[in-house]
């Protein structure tokens, strides 16, 4: 019960959004519980395609974009059980996309090596820690081979595979967390060296219900391994949900947007450029912010954020970037689907601006949210993610 409440807890569960006026919401089909979504050309047509982690089937649901907003449910692919992340990457080098997908209730990652027309081929299936929760993407080593690093909730650690670059991983490391509970895991070069390094979110129980939240920082040694270099949030009462870097005040250091799922918040955390961050504002949400991404959703060249709510009625919030850490609300969608855990951010129907894809998690779809370039957005389609179980 603790680990899968740490993971729930920790989870990037982590779009109309601020439409202005009242839009119909697309038929909702049964669900399979969708976790994690990502974008990436699965197919090589040149439009921007989805794929979404479905915890309730054990499978990877692959929907093609047709290149106007809609999408075509394709294939799914098998996965351990409980898929909770998804995340894209070659790891063959062979011009495809592929996806590593943490199985919380299996112990592993599923390596799917895409055929390059949308459907994947299981290639190997490594052996994490304890209730994974997240993968990350990276090349921690230097040598232009993707790697990947996982968060295991249950088991206090992340691990860290690298690439072969032929499709299979080999385990480098699996260094302890800070406090416990680690969840949702960001990449990011945070000390300007050149080396990526990781940014974790741990959610500590100090008893239950009582939940102590933190931000952890690792720098990247460039060789595959990690070393603690300090906290950036840490307070009792929130439970960190979801972390989203970007650049918000424009000095050309990464910075750290971090849902509080307890509060209703984000923490918008600048950084220094040595790998400390300073609070530089904080922002109020609906209930239950679940996930957090980064765009330029009204086309002046500042980075805004957008906000999927687990609760008040499944809503997705903008707030647009000021240019200096700090944000303005702009506007909340409607109702778009039951229990919103993740967004993507991608061009969906080819006019240049960004759109949005959000998992609703009861309903077992994606809501398809079009951005009309002005941070405000209209409901597209809600696709299936998969077939049912």
């Amino acid at each position: 019960m603790k680990n899968s409440l740490l993971a729930m807890l920790a989870l990037a569960m982590m779009f109309t959004i601020g439409c202005g006026g009242n839009v119909a919401q697309a038929p909702i089909a049964p669900g399979t519980r969708p976790q994690a979504v990502a974008v990436g050309d699965f197919n090589g047509d040149g439009k921007p395609d989805l794929a979404v982690a479905n915890a309730g089937s054990n499978s990877v649901g692959i929907l093609l974009g047709n290149g106007d907003g809609t999408f075509t449910l394709n294939s799914s692919p098998a996965t351990g059980a409980s898929p909770s992340s998804v995340a894209v990457g070659d790891f063959n080098g062979d011009g495809k996309l592929d996806l590593a997908v943490t199985n919380a209730a299996s112990n592993t990652v599923s390596i799917l090596l895409g055929n390059g027309d949308g459907t994947f081929t299981l290639n190997s299936t490594l052996a994490t820690g304890t209730a994974p929760v997240m993968v990350a993407v990276g090349d921690f080593n230097g040598d232009g081979i993707p790697d990947l690093a996982v968060t295991n909730s249950g088991s206090n650690s992340v691990s860290i595979f690298l690439g072969k670059g032929d499709g299979t991983f080999t385990l480098k490391s699996t260094f302890s967390s800070v406090e416990s509970g680690p969840g949702v895991i960001v990449v990011g070069d945070f000390d300007g060296d050149g080396k990526l390094d990781l940014a974790v979110a741990e959610n500590v129980l100090i008893p239950a219900p009582l939940v102590h939240g933190y931000v952890v920082v690792f720098k990247g040694n460039g060789d595959g391994t990690f070393t603690h270099s300090g906290t950036v949030g840490s307070a009792a009462n929130v439970a960190y949900s979801s972390i989203a870097v970007g650049d918000f005040n424009g000095d050309g250091i990464p910075d750290l947007a971090v849902t509080d799922h307890a509060n209703g918040t984000v923490s918008i955390f600048t950084g220094n450029g040595n790998g400390v961050f300073t609070l530089k504002s904080t922002l109020t949400t609906g209930m239950w912010p679940s996930s957090v991404v980064v765009g330029d959703f009204n086309g002046d060249g500042i980075l805004d954020l957008a906000v999927a709510n687990y609760e008040s009625g499944g809503e997705v919030q903008i707030f647009t970037g000021n240019g200096d850490g700090t944000f303005t609300p702009l506007n909340s969608s409607p109702a778009i689907g039951a229990g919103l855990t993740a967004i993507a951010v991608g061009n969906f129907n080819g006019d240049g601006k960004l759109d949005l894809a959000v998992t609703n998690f009861a309903s077992g779809t994606v809501s398809i949210l079009l951005g009309n370039g002005d941070g405000t957005f209209t409901l597209n389609s809600s696709p299936a993610t998969g077939v049912s179980p």
